[in-house]
């Protein structure tokens, strides 16, 4: 019984892993762009880039993937507390990503 259990658990990890994938696939390839959803579409370009850069939009996709995947990993599962998510810092950050100090 504890190698079926050790066995499942063993194979959740792949499906996991791909389910985080196709998930951030979908949205990466959905039409539109995020940061100009966040600035507003009278944003200057120098705006744009650097919040970009903030968020990690500007790396390739494979990237960020390894990326999150590797703060999960480590535990890293985004702020706790509600006044930390990005609605309420506006375009200053995104739930996940540490703000460098």
């Amino acid at each position: 019984m504890l190698t079926f259990i050790v066995r499942r658990l063993l194979l959740a990890v792949p499906v996991l892993l791909g389910v985080v994938f196709v998930v951030m696939l979908t949205v990466d390839l959905l039409p539109g762009d995020a940061v100009t959803l966040m600035l507003g579409e009278h944003a200057t370009k120098d705006a744009v880039a650097k919040l970009r850069d903030h968020l990690g939009l500007d790396k390739p996709f494979l990237v960020r993937y390894l990326d999150y995947v590797g703060r999960v990993v480590r535990g890293d599962l985004g702020p706790l507390d509600p006044a930390e998510s990005s609605s309420r810092r506006g375009a200053g950050g995104t739930p996940g990503r540490r703000r460098s100090s």
